[in-house]
């Protein structure tokens, strides 16, 4: 065996080991979740929780939070159990969640993300 092609391989292997969480492929459910939180991110709408509007960026980092929690708890085994468990309504008060986009009509959280859901399911 060449050598130079030995130690390619040997450093290759090291730098980029082969771990049981690498190989293992994302569910549909992550995938379309990781959508949804991706739409959120970049759809410059507002979000509504507890009765305070908040922005895209931040609407994102809270529910990627809920979504991180509720896979290391329970799993997620359906992109609308996490919808429905996770992203429509406070854990805190009970009140459903609101996206107001640039149309300004406010929408629940709930319509808003199964609507993006069916949008991607399309494709």
């Amino acid at each position: 065996m060449n050598i130079r092609l030995a130690m390619s391989a040997a450093l290759i292997l090291t730098l980029f080991p082969l771990t049981a969480a690498q190989a293992e492929p994302k569910t549909r459910a992550e995938i379309e979740i990781s959508y949804l939180l991706d739409q959120i991110q970049v759809s410059g709408c507002e979000f509504n929780r507890n009765g305070i509007w908040y922005s895209s960026k931040t609407a994102h980092s809270h529910l990627t939070d809920k979504f991180v929690k509720m896979e290391a708890e329970s799993g997620i085994d359906t992109t609308e159990q996490f919808i429905e468990t996770a992203a429509t309504v406070s854990d805190d008060s009970g009140q459903p969640y609101k996206v107001r986009c640039h149309d300004g009509k406010a929408v629940t959280s709930g319509q808003w993300l199964r609507d993006e859901l069916v949008h991607f399911r399309t494709f």
